[in-house]
């Protein structure tokens, strides 16, 4: 993808909405001013204003792999502080918060963190983390499910 700077200041832009594959509204990082962008290709992902499930269902895994390292470290925090007695709760709150935040912004998030090759790499690799995602989820419902009927 080319490399979109903004004319007032010369700064970064990175999106702020897809309109479609070659064209979205781009934001400075520096000044802040928004611009409609367009492009000769396609540029931008298919799904990039839809709900990323690999960011929902792997939340603080993802943040990792998808540059957003600090964000990452709060989910696992919040995430080890969830099994306290009494006070887990307080913690798993704001987790769910952030979760459903990754999923509704996790595609604009990875695409403005990570340096892609191309579009098809990003979608590639959104497409695994949801695989990913929905293998643990069924793992975790299957142990859920046999450690409940011993009981």
């Amino acid at each position: 993808m080319e490399k979109a700077v903004c004319p007032h200041c010369g700064g970064k832009l990175v999106v702020d909405k897809c309109l479609s594959e070659k064209d979205a509204v781009m934001k400075c990082r520096h000044c802040k001013k928004g611009f409609n962008v367009s492009f000769d290709e396609k540029t931008f992902p298919a799904k990039f204003n839809s709900f990323n499930w690999g960011a929902f269902l792997m939340g603080w895994i993802w943040c990792l792999g998808n540059g957003k390292k600090g964000l990452g470290f709060l989910l696992f925090l919040l995430y080890c502080f969830m099994n306290l007695p009494y006070i887990g709760i307080l913690f798993s709150i704001p987790g769910l918060i952030i979760y459903f935040w990754l999923g509704v912004k996790g595609n604009k998030i990875s695409w403005n963190n990570k340096a892609w090759k191309s579009v098809e790499e990003f979608e590639k690799a959104q497409r695994s983390w949801t695989i990913a995602g929905v293998i643990l989820l069924s793992i975790a419902f299957i142990f859920g499910f046999f450690a409940a009927s011993k009981f």
